[in-house]
């Protein structure tokens, strides 16, 4: 059944100050998820709170979750149960914020101290009833302020983000174009994923036949991948959104030389890795490629290891990418390198929370350092991600 609420006894500007107290301590500050939880279910305090809407809306699950099948809810509620239980161990309050169980609320427990064991006279305690009332009237109004302000501001920035725009600095997200063939009065635009640099279509015979029919051709970069471009949109919404000035631009628009004098992103495909050769010749992995030019994956450059694309079914399959954090050619700058064969399923790891802890956890783990090269394995379904895992990670050196 729905809980509900009783009306307060305890002035409510008292309850939000405790419940400010205990998200901005130390141990609470460390803890971002069940911060965000306690958050949560104060703002929606009075409410009828679901395993489904934590799940969705503060753990960052899909919209398919099922709470009957998985117990995330239920083990950061008892996590922060317990997390509140240890602030109080060791920062004692006048107010005690519990969580009942088998609920999804919060209850605030006044803490009696030794000069309130003695009975107030009645008339005292009808000033006090009295005093609440006027003061919980003026407290709706300015918890109603706070939500409204609270609501224009940004959402918070993954930690993971921090060393890429520090100070709000604007950040480039550079998109390139693979090399295309053009004739300026046919209707016609060739591509040969085998030809990657205007030098090599001599070695294309599809090319050049194409080349004695319509004469010589111009050479073009008008065109990106769609799913490169796709991904830089979520990534510039997702930066955006958190007050981070972020521009998206293609290689013709571009001199690549922003790569080492600013603070950009870079998406790379198997077609356009020539293009930034400078750049994939740093991180210890490429694209392996098959017969046609297509990439069958990744291939760790060090070790010969290959990370393989693997089909399921026609529109199913797993594969690889890599996302790596360089530093860049000046004092301060940092070069963000996302390269696969599908960047939109690396995109979900850098915008998505339950993704981006598990990315931090596992450099953490590995003790990679501020730069580092990471392989992600993905699932996808046609062009829905269905899941994503670190693989392996190491450092890079500056």
């Amino acid at each position: 059944m729905p809980h509900t609420p009783s009306p307060f006894t305890i002035p409510e500007p008292d309850v939000q100050l405790a419940v400010d107290r205990v998200a901005a301590s130390p141990s609470f500050r460390k803890a971002p998820v069940l911060r965000d939880l306690l958050l949560y279910l104060w703002r929606h305090r009075g409410a009828a709170v679901s395993e489904y809407a934590i799940g969705t809306e503060v753990l960052g699950r899909k919209a398919d979750f099922d709470p009957k099948t998985d117990s995330a809810v239920r083990v950061h509620i008892s996590r922060l149960r317990t997390r509140l239980k240890e602030y109080y161990g060791t920062a004692p309050d006048s107010l005690r914020i519990q969580i009942p169980a088998g609920e999804y609320r919060l209850e605030f427990q006044p803490v009696a101290s030794s000069e309130d064991v003695h009975e107030k006279p009645r008339w005292t305690r009808w000033a006090i009833a009295a005093l609440i009332l006027a003061v919980g009237v003026l407290a709706l109004a300015v918890d109603n302020y706070r939500l409204r302000s609270l609501a224009s501001l940004p959402p918070p920035i993954d930690a993971f983000w921090e060393p890429i725009v520090r100070k709000g600095r604007p950040i480039s997200i550079i998109v390139p174009a693979p090399l295309f063939f053009r004739w300026e009065n046919e209707p016609v635009v060739a591509r040969d994923f085998r030809v990657n640099r205007p030098e090599d279509a001599g070695q294309s015979a599809f090319l050049q036949k194409l080349f004695e029919r319509y004469g010589r051709p111009e050479v073009s970069h008008l065109y990106t991948v769609a799913s490169d471009t796709v991904a830089a949109s979520s990534v510039s919404r997702y930066l955006e959104d958190r007050g981070v000035p972020a521009t998206i631009v293609d290689t013709p628009a571009a001199t690549l030389s922003m790569l080492d004098s600013q603070d950009a992103i870079l998406f790379v495909g198997p077609g356009s890795s020539h293009q930034v050769a400078n750049v994939m010749d740093r991180i210890g992995y490429g694209f392996d490629r098959g017969p046609g030019g297509t990439s069958r994956g990744l291939i760790d450059l060090r070790g010969s290891r290959k990370f393989p694309v693997t089909a399921h079914s026609p529109s199913r399959s797993t594969g690889h990418g890599v996302i790596a954090l360089l530093p860049g050619k000046s004092p301060n700058t940092h070069l963000l390198v996302v390269a696969s064969t599908f960047n939109p399923a690396l995109a979900s790891v850098l915008t998505n929370r339950p993704e981006l802890g598990l990315l931090r956890r596992f450099l953490n783990e590995r003790k990679t350092g501020t730069f580092f090269e990471a392989v992600i394995r993905y699932e996808v379904n046609s062009d829905r991600v269905l899941d994503v895992q670190p693989v392996e990670a190491r450092s890079v050196s500056h």
